[in-house]
């Protein structure tokens, strides 16, 4: 497929199909195996398991009259894979009185309004936001500050993926980057049938490693490797000497037929 092609369906000219760039980054790979997202977790319940999740920062600033993050926008799946955004107001450093609930997978998560003009010096939060289930539990997503001087990328970084209910998802690449001077592995691993609720249940399958990274490394598919709906898609690694990880993947979804 041509390019012109990818950017017509970027532009929404193709019907019933759309890209997806899933980027994440992990800045404490070791030699143990772990998701490529900050934090080093990708939550993966059961469909009879979903959560409410709120949020909370380690600044006073992020907070919905501050100078900070405002609002933050969740991108998840419902149990029924129905793909689905949610906005919460911050509220510094006590938790957020809004939540979003029946959440399966969080794909993703972002600030939406700051009350700052962002610029290379300021950003748009000003702490590190944490999206935790409600009521101070389990933590499911950070939108970090990084670098030395710790500026702000208003973004969550998941290294992982659930394919919708409804959709195929196609994978076009890989791009891995390990920490300069450090060499490691990077692992896709797929799990179809997510949503299964009694056993047996579908394996969590090794799909593409890559070994001996350093550096970037940047890996077309030309097969298009085909991932069903309700398949979690999880990019891990490991690395001699603990250090920086980072990964990228895009795939092209198309509606199923009705």
């Amino acid at each position: 497929m041509s390019s012109d092609y990818y950017t017509q369906v970027a532009r929404g000219d193709v019907p019933g199909q759309s890209l997806v760039h899933k980027f994440g980054r992990n800045a404490s790979v070791g030699t143990t195996l772990v998701p490529i997202c900050d934090g080093g977790f990708y939550r993966t319940p059961k469909t009879d398991a979903t959560v409410t999740l709120a949020l909370i920062s380690d600044d006073a600033n992020d907070t919905a009259a501050g100078t900070g993050a405002r609002e933050i926008t969740l991108n998840y799946l419902t149990s029924a894979g129905v793909e689905t955004t949610a906005t919460i107001a911050t509220n510094g450093t006590t938790e957020s009185t809004g939540t979003v609930t029946g959440v399966w997978r969080l794909l993703r998560a972002w600030v939406s309004a700051s009350g700052s003009y962002a610029t290379q010096s300021v950003g748009s939060q000003n702490g590190t936001i944490t999206i935790r289930v409600s009521g101070a539990g389990a933590t499911w997503a950070t939108i970090p500050e990084v670098g030395t001087t710790g500026f702000a990328v208003a973004q969550s970084l998941i290294g992982a993926y659930t394919i919708p209910a409804g959709k195929t998802g196609y994978i076009l690449s890989n791009t891995y980057t390990v920490e300069s001077n450090k060499t490691g592995t990077c692992y896709l691993f797929a799990r179809s049938g997510a949503d299964e609720l009694v056993s047996p249940y579908s394996a969590l399958r090794l799909k593409n490693i890559y070994s001996g990274l350093a550096n970037a490394t940047h890996i077309p598919h030309k097969s298009y490797e085909k991932y069903t709906e309700m398949t979690d898609m999880i990019v891990m690694g490991t690395v001699s000497t603990t250090g920086i990880v980072s990964a990228e993947f895009e795939l092209l979804l198309i509606d199923n037929p009705t």
